[in-house]
């Protein structure tokens, strides 16, 4: 309950059953599905992930090890976001690097590591854009018809719901509801649902975000020989002043240490580790050669323009 999913009460519970019911076989318009295939061989086989470092010696570990300092954070310093709650670890992607980039808002100046992982199993997204294009078929005289309406009208508010915009001072109250169907939606049995495609608040395009609930966003650690150490180069010095160059080498013993206890048992017995409590299939696989480092040195803004009038009259009801 900690560090998955938040507890329900039976009323809530019921409500979002009967308005989450038979969302695998819900109509909407054009040749839309509600529920979206991702992974191996589908048009959403990887996603982008991005963390900004305000300070720039922190940025060493994340390229060192991306898989562990780039993907969803431990449960324990996992603060609360649009679809989780404090404490539960999601996956945070984006169908486009600069989506990703943009969703972390980082301040000029500061350094953003991004880098693409592969969706190594297939897993299920239910898609909000669809929700908005939810229809409802049926005979006006149906006596069900009336609720089926409402279902659907509700189903395309929360498409929109999720989607807007929440300033960060008001997150902690704002997120409440969305936190509360993600949570939902992650403990869904029929259908299964392993996370959520919705429009980016921070960029305009077709580009998407993603979210992976806690249960589809385990990352298979990199393949690193065991003993190996891992050095961070970020550049060099010029006449001109610093040039950024970024490499990173994987130095690997001439003889590996000795493997640890539970790698010599039988080979029955090492399909589980008593190190590892974590029993979650691995859903995402870092591409180590995909990261990127960016620094921000400008923002650009896209708003809505609107002057303001001033007027000045006197006012004669007044004087009399």
């Amino acid at each position: 309950m900690k560090t998955e999913a938040r507890f329900f009460s039976r009323s809530a519970m019921l409500h979002l059953s009967e308005l989450f019911d038979g969302l695998d076989t819900l109509k909407v318009r054009g040749d839309k599905t509600v529920l979206l295939d991702a992974g191996p061989g589908s048009a959403i086989s990887s996603l982008f992930r991005a963390r900004s470092f305000p300070r720039y010696r922190d940025i060493h570990d994340a390229l060192g090890r991306p898989d562990i300092h780039l993907g969803p954070p431990p449960a324990s310093v996992a603060r609360a976001g649009r679809m989780n709650a404090h404490g539960i670890a999601v996956f945070y992607g984006a169908t486009d690097p600069l989506v990703a980039l943009a969703e972390v808002r980082p301040p000029v100046g500061c350094s953003v590591a991004v880098a693409r992982f592969n969706v190594i199993r297939p897993v299920t997204l239910l898609d909000l854009t669809a929700l908005r294009d939810a229809m409802t078929l049926g005979d006006i005289f149906d006596p069900s018809f009336l609720d089926r309406l409402q279902r659907a009208d509700f189903l395309r508010q929360i498409s929109e719901r999720i989607t807007v915009p929440v300033m960060p001072d008001d997150e902690h109250l704002g997120y409440l509801v969305t936190q509360a169907i993600a949570d939902f939606l992650a403990t869904l049995e029929n259908p299964e649902i392993d996370g959520i495609l919705f429009p980016s608040v921070q960029s305009k395009g077709d580009a998407h975000n993603v979210v992976l609930f806690h249960k589809a966003s385990r990352v298979r650690p990199m393949d690193l020989p065991r003993g190996t150490a891992i050095e961070v180069s970020d550049g060099y010095a010029t006449e001109d002043g610093w040039e950024s160059d970024y490499s990173i080498y994987e130095r690997v013993p001439r003889t590996p240490p000795e493997p640890p206890a539970h790698a010599t048992r039988p080979w029955f017995q090492q399909a589980y580790d008593p190190t590892d409590p974590d029993r979650r299939d691995f859903t995402l696989e870092v591409d180590p050669q995909s990261v990127e480092i960016h620094t921000v040195g400008a923002v650009q803004y896209q708003t809505d323009r609107n002057s303001v009038r001033r007027h000045r009259f006197t006012d004669t009801e007044a004087a009399s």
